[in-house]
């Protein structure tokens, strides 16, 4: 087997590879599951013969249109990298400490979501602590706001800049077809 995005010879291993470091396990298997009844299910067909599921048809579906790994000022006790699909998201976190490895794959909608909302939560609420310090006179709370406010902000600038990436190679493969 070799690896679809560099051509280095992966042998018969799944995980990543050695050279680039690329996902090989979806292109190893030629099955999916089914995410209704989890049967397996040959990636030939539209429907799953069990339950009758439609499977979307996407040809370019493992194709990576973005990806962002945090370094050890962002996430100093674990490890974790995002890559962005035309219709998912992967997270994978390690733990430095523990050495546990969580992968998660959410819809892209979803995750866009969830987290700027989440990041909108530490802006809001760190805006208020800076207004209530400038108002009052207290540095200590204009300070614990700016900082809580950091997080919000930093988290909303890598959702726009891994959507704004995503997009752009996503508008560059369709006018290449």
């Amino acid at each position: 087997m070799k690896c679809p995005e560099c051509g280095d010879d992966a042998g018969d291993r799944g995980g990543r590879c050695e050279n680039c470091g690329h996902y090989l396990y979806r292109h190893m298997s030629e099955y999916r599951e089914c995410f209704k009844c989890h049967s397996r299910v040959s990636r030939e067909h539209d429907t799953c013969p069990n339950c009758g599921t439609g499977f979307p048809r996407i040809d370019h579906e493992d194709r990576v249109l973005a990806s962002y790994e945090m370094g050890p000022l962002e996430a100093p006790l674990q490890k974790a990298e995002f890559k962005v699909y035309d219709d998912r998201v992967v997270v994978e976190r390690r733990s430095n400490v523990t050495g546990v490895r969580v992968v998660a794959s959410v819809r892209r909608p979803l995750w866009r979501i969830a987290n700027v909302a989440y990041s909108s939560t530490f802006l809001v609420i760190g805006s208020v602590l800076v207004a209530m310090g400038l108002l009052y006179d207290l540095v200590l709370l204009t300070l614990f706001g700016l900082i809580m406010a950091s997080p919000g902000v930093y988290g909303i600038v890598v959702v726009l800049w891994l959507e704004g990436r995503a997009s752009s190679r996503a508008g560059a493969h369709e006018e290449d077809e």
